[in-house]
């Protein structure tokens, strides 16, 4: 609703009056003068807009410093879309394809640094990730090695683009691919790799969960059981595709210029460990250099969990390196203290099946106590059952128990343990404190009906059920202890 003119000087009444009087000569003249506009316009519009003009491609969308193209590519069969960042200066020009970090990420998510190399003279294509052989449960670093360089293939084709400049840019999952892109096309004349490991995804990963885990509450005495079981398990079972993979040859093999910047608060691969890797693998025309007070996707953060803005001086440093032919310079960053990373060494045939396949078959049990009741009601008996309740008790914290460390797992794998569980009491979640009282209240229930069962043997259905529920409940301690469930 359009605000009161505050000059306005008529009163309500005095309005109504003089729109009561208007005439048809008073409005003719309006009417006119509206035509008049209307034809005006539309002349505009048919010398700007001609009938059955196309819209403007891509490539004519200007911005400050650079223009815009929509590309597409093909690999492996299948077809890959993405865009071109022109520096508006002559050519030619570096060229960098940028290689996205784990997940499905699409071309705008790295948007904000390819709009700082094309700014900086710098060719860039950023290119929505492959669907087709990438998922949760499925991709391949090779693959994906082999999409960056058709897409590179597909800039140094350009008249305004230099092959000798010409390379990749790769963040954190992005940091395994580039080197091994490089490795397989020799076309790929740089190697730059932001976030990423020195060791293999399925290691990193642990680490990971280790410091969200203890920014969520958990003491460190529970990384081992929550942090790093939860990957072994998941490498076992095949739901980490390329866990294992070793980028420590590769490294050994580059045989083109590499920059590694490192962020000083990452949390999502441990930087302090990997700057080692990369200065002791890394040839003399390559740096590793860690950059202070920012994050996994260096923005500005002090601690890594909280994040602010993108840091802009990484990125003019990148595209100078990149520029000058990528030759060797000295970091312009002085390195900060180096963190005392702790990466678990894991191995497929370490995981701990035995114990959430504990975990799952004393759900079951539990889950068999109430069934049976049901069968007992339908065969018309009624009365209580001999030990009735502390079997009852322990089946109920028992399986929730159970199925509360089930469901954290599954927090771990799926999230990384990213979010919050609660508030904190002693060192560990409430919610985890609660699975833990659970666990230890079954167990006390399952040794009064031990006791109870001594006293006075049972027979029948009654013995069976009670069997059934004393057994789960022993499974469920064997389960416990590998899992953290009774850590102090």
């Amino acid at each position: 609703m359009p605000l009161d003119n505050p000059a306005k000087t008529e009163s309500a009444a005095e309005t109504a009056d003089a729109a009561n009087h208007l005439h048809w000569k008073d409005i003719h003249p309006m009417l006119r003068i509206a035509r008049r506009l209307f034809l005006t316009l539309l002349a505009a519009l048919a010398v700007t807009l001609p009938l059955g003009s196309a819209p403007a491609p891509a490539a004519a969308q200007a911005h400050t410093g650079y223009l815009t193209e929509s590309v597409g590519f093909v690999n492996d069969g299948e077809h890959l879309s993405g865009t071109v960042l022109v520096p508006a200066s002559p050519g030619p020009h570096p060229a960098v394809v940028i290689i996205a970090g784990a997940g499905p990420r699409t071309r705008d998510e790295y948007l904000a640094e390819a709009k700082a190399f094309a700014t900086a003279g710098i060719v860039t294509l950023i290119y929505d990730k492959r669907r087709d052989g990438y998922s949760m449960l499925e991709r391949s670093y090779e693959q994906l090695a082999d999409d960056a360089a058709a897409g590179l293939r597909a800039l140094t084709g350009r008249d305004d683009v230099d092959p000798a400049r010409a390379g990749v840019w790769g963040h954190s999952e992005g940091g395994w691919v580039a080197p091994l892109a490089a490795a397989r096309h020799p076309e790929i004349r740089f190697v730059v790799m932001t976030g990423a490991s020195g060791f293999t995804p399925a290691e990193s990963q642990a680490w990971s969960n280790c410091e969200y885990l203890g920014h969520t509450g958990f003491a460190a005495r529970f990384c081992t059981a929550l942090g790093e079981n939860v990957v072994r398990i998941a490498v076992a079972t095949g739901l980490f595709p390329e866990a294992m993979h070793d980028p420590v040859p590769l490294l050994r093999r580059l045989e083109v210029p590499a920059l590694v910047l490192l962020a000083e608060h990452d949390r999502s691969t441990p930087a302090g460990a990997s700057a080692r890797v990369f200065e002791s693998e890394l040839a003399a025309d390559s740096r590793a250099c860690t950059v202070p007070d920012v994050d996994h996707e260096f923005r500005d953060s002090a601690d890594g969990f909280a994040s602010g803005d993108l840091a802009e001086e990484p990125l003019r440093f990148t595209a100078q390196w990149m520029t000058d032919h990528a030759r060797a310079s000295s970091c312009p960053w002085e390195a900060p203290a180096a963190a005392a990373d702790v990466v678990p060494t894991l191995a497929p045939q370490s995981a701990p099946l035995l114990p959430i396949g504990l975990l799952l078959a004393a759900l079951s049990g539990f889950a068999a106590y109430p069934l049976t009741a049901l069968i007992r009601r339908f065969r018309g008996v009624r009365g209580r059952p001999p030990l009735a309740v502390p079997l009852r008790v322990a089946t109920a914290s028992g399986a929730l128990g159970a199925m509360g460390a089930v469901l954290v797992a599954g927090w771990v794998l799926a999230t990384g343990a990213e979010g919050s569980l609660g508030p904190v009491v002693a060192e560990r979640p409430l919610a985890w404190l609660l699975l833990q009282l659970a666990v230890v209240t079954a167990l006390a229930a399952a040794a009064v009906a031990v006791a109870g069962w001594v006293r006075r043997p049972l027979h029948g259905w009654g013995a069976v059920r009670a069997a059934i529920v004393i057994a789960c409940t022993g499974l469920l301690a064997i389960a416990a202890v590998p899992w953290g469930l009774l850590t102090l």
